[in-house]
This record gives structure tokens, C-alpha cells and sequence, in this order.
């Protein structure tokens, strides 16, 4: 099995599991290994498919995605790191709310870097890490500037890591949300059920006997965890007229669209 479609099949495996919890269906009566839609189980004596789809809302938003942007910060300061011959910390790193929605990574890079440097410079200028003493030390110190709400920088001294294979360079530095969550833009849910209730006809004969409802589930990936479905409602306007709404949901991080046409 290709290695993106194997992942699709374990997140959806996940989400249908959440499901069967929500419904108080043991999970061992669905059955997931099938397409189109992609489970199906009994409820009330009728036999229900589910098509799964994630949506990512960056692409709605900034058209920059968010492991982009991260890895993009994780990029300058590793270069700050190597630069300045420093490698015992740890960063924990909390982001302006608004760098995740910029349009382009490059325009805001100088004042990145600068503010990286900053914070780096916290460390070379603090006196456990200018002491001459052989003893194992940690101190704690944190940045607050304009882009970055937050460098938390843990600094253990003769830890020796710039010599050891243990630590690899992914691991010491870390992203916190620091709280922020934002709603999915409601254009990403409209354009996940338009673009599934084309193949609604396809989804409800494609078994035998055919399905008694359909239904579309919409779920966030991992990725996309500055987003949440909490307290978002689907308003009745967006939807065409051949969408049922009376029955929609929602279940934690999910959204549930009770079958996908009258």
C-alpha cells in the first residue's frame, strides 16, 4: 500500500472509531475496508455508509501552510545554532497568533531572524552559560518579542550534545499554541460537502443492497491543530437545496452531515 494512502486509511480508521464511540456501536460491526463510501454499519435497522474527507484550512486562509511556516522558523534557528557554536538547549517557541495566517514566510524572514538572534543572545550573554566551570548546570530564559510571543529557551550546561548522536536537531525545538484556537472557515466545510455530494448517487448504490443513508464526515487532520470544529455550527444558508441539514452534528473535533441528500 502506497505510504500517503496507508495514512489516510489510519486517520479515517480513527475518526471511524470516535464515531462508533459516539453512536455506542462496538467498533468491531463497522466495517472499514471498503471505498466509496469509505465505512458502513446498522443503525436503527438501516444500513448507513460514511464517506470520510479531511479538510485543511490554511489553504483557504494563507495559502502558506502551517508545517511550512514552522519548519521554515526551525530552519533559521538551527542556522543561528550552528552559527553561534551552541547546541545544549532546548526552545519552546510560541508564535504571534498572526504568523500563522501570513501570506508569504520571506517577507517577515529578516525580522524572524533578528529576534532569533535576540534570543540567542540571551543565552551568550547569561552568566552560567559564561562561567568557566566544568559543572553540569541548567538555567532557564525566556524572549518576548513582536513575532514570536514566546522563545522559552532551557539551557543545560557542558551537556555536550554538539557531540552526541542522542539528540537529533528535530528534538530541540518545539511548538506550543499557547491557547489559540481558531474556527474552520466556513468555506472549507462548503467546499468538502459540494465536492462529495456530486458522488452521492455513486455512494448510496455502491452496494447491494443499497444503502438506506448516506452520510459525509468532515474531519480536521493532525496538522491543522491551530483549528477546531468546537461551538462552529454549519449555518442552513450555505447549503444547496439538496442537502438535509435537520441532522446535522457535531462530535467533538468532527463534523457530521447526516445524509448527504434529501
Amino acid at each position: 500500500m502506497h505510504k500517503h494512502i496507508k495514512i489516510q486509511k489510519d486517520e479515517e480508521s480513527k475518526i471511524a472509531w470516535m464515531l462508533s464511540k459516539y453512536l455506542c456501536i462496538p467498533f468491531n460491526k463497522f466495517n472499514i475496508e471498503r471505498e466509496e463510501p469509505d465505512c458502513e454499519f446498522i443503525l436503527d435497522n438501516k444500513i448507513i455508509g460514511v464517506e470520510f474527507t479531511s479538510i485543511h484550512p490554511y489553504k483557504d486562509i494563507s495559502g502558506t501552510a502551517k508545517t511550512v511556516i514552522e519548519n521554515k522558523i526551525r530552519t533559521l534557528f538551527s542556522k543561528a545554532l550552528v552559527n553561534n557554536n551552541l547546541h545544549d538547549i532546548t526552545i519552546r517557541v510560541i508564535l504571534n497568533p498572526n504568523i500563522y495566517f501570513c501570506k508569504c514566510i520571506k517577507n517577515i524572514e529578516p525580522q524572524l531572524s533578528i529576534e532569533i538572534n535576540e534570543a540567542i543572545n540571551l543565552v551568550l550573554t547569561n552568566p552560567i552559560y559564561m562561567s568557566n566551570t566544568n559543572k553540569y548546570g541548567i538555567e532557564s530564559i525566556t524572549y518576548n518579542g513582536n513575532l514570536f510571543k514566546a522563545i522559552d529557551i532551557t539551557y543545560y550546561k557542558n551537556a555536550n550534545w554538539g557531540n552526541s548522536n542522542t539528540i537529533q536537531k528535530k528534538d530541540q525545538l518545539y511548538y506550543t499554541l499557547g491557547g489559540i484556537r481558531v474556527n474552520i472557515p466556513i468555506q472549507s466545510i462548503i467546499h468538502a460537502i459540494n465536492e462529495k455530494e456530486k458522488n452521492y448517487n455513486k455512494y448510496m448504490k455502491n452496494r447491494e443492497p443499497a444503502f438506506d443513508e448516506c452520510w459525509l464526515c468532515i474531519y480536521i487532520t493532525k496538522d491543522e491543530d491551530l483549528f477546531t470544529a468546537v461551538g462552529h455550527y454549519c449555518p442552513l444558508k450555505i447549503a444547496n437545496s439538496s442537502l438535509k441539514l435537520l441532522n446535522y452534528s457535531l462530535l467533538l473535533e468532527i463534523f457530521l452531515r447526516n445524509d448527504l441528500k434529501s
